[in-house]
């Protein structure tokens, strides 16, 4: 059995790797930008403590010759202690062409903030220029919309580093609430629309030219 010291070590090891690999996956992705997203299609469910599950259908087109990973970031809009960012679960499997998940894809992440969280998919083989990678991201976020449930004004939001496909994502709001809603970015790029789904209210924003470096999303006050 290893004694305390040395299972504080090993953790303090496994963070500087992390943090390392995430490190580098960052200056390779300035250095090379290597995909596009071409389809970005998520849903938020947030119940009554600020809980969130977010899941996300990505498509990305290969721009360079041999990607092996793809990085993202995300965030929350608060500074949330450690033993929050310790209970975020990331899960990412293929999305095969009739739709359904297939296997599980190796997953790095380190916090680069207190409130925001890179995420490295890493591909099994590299994939060629001009081919095309589906996958769903599962988020579980303990928390994530705590300044919302406070009544404070919360935003989910969206930016890339390249001009974008179709982007759509909707926000399903805690049981028995309903929100004022504001867009973020420009209203002539993005549309932004509230509706209900099994008795619970959404917000939902969409783009289908979204420019690289423009950010668009909703802010959300509970009423």
């Amino acid at each position: 059995m290893l004694r305390r010291w040395d299972r504080d070590a090993e953790q303090r090891e496994l963070e500087m790797l992390r943090q390392l690999v995430s490190r580098y996956c960052n200056h390779i992705d300035r250095a090379r930008p290597a995909f596009q997203v071409c389809d970005w299609n998520e849903v938020v469910e947030i119940d009554r403590r600020g809980d969130a599950r977010d899941q996300v259908q990505v498509r990305l087109r290969v721009l360079q010759p041999d990607l092996l990973f793809a990085r993202f970031r995300f965030a929350c809009n608060w500074a949330q202690p450690a033993r929050l960012r310790e209970q975020v679960e990331l899960t990412v499997r293929n999305q095969l062409n009739d739709g359904s998940q297939g296997i599980k894809l190796p997953t790095t992440s380190n916090w680069v903030k207190e409130s925001s969280m890179d995420a490295v998919v890493h591909f099994p083989a590299p994939q060629k220029e001009n081919t095309e990678i589906s996958f769903t991201i599962e988020l579980n976020w303990p928390r994530r919309f705590k300044p919302l449930l406070d009544r404070a004004p919360d935003t989910l939001s969206v930016y890339f580093k390249r001009p974008t496909g179709h982007v759509i994502s909707k926000i399903v709001l805690p049981p028995d609430t309903d929100a004022f809603v504001e867009p973020v970015g420009d209203p002539k790029l993005v549309e932004v629309r509230t509706g209900e789904e099994d008795g619970r209210r959404t917000a939902t924003f969409e783009s289908f030219t979204l420019p690289a470096h423009q950010a668009a999303g909703v802010w959300l006050e509970l009423k």
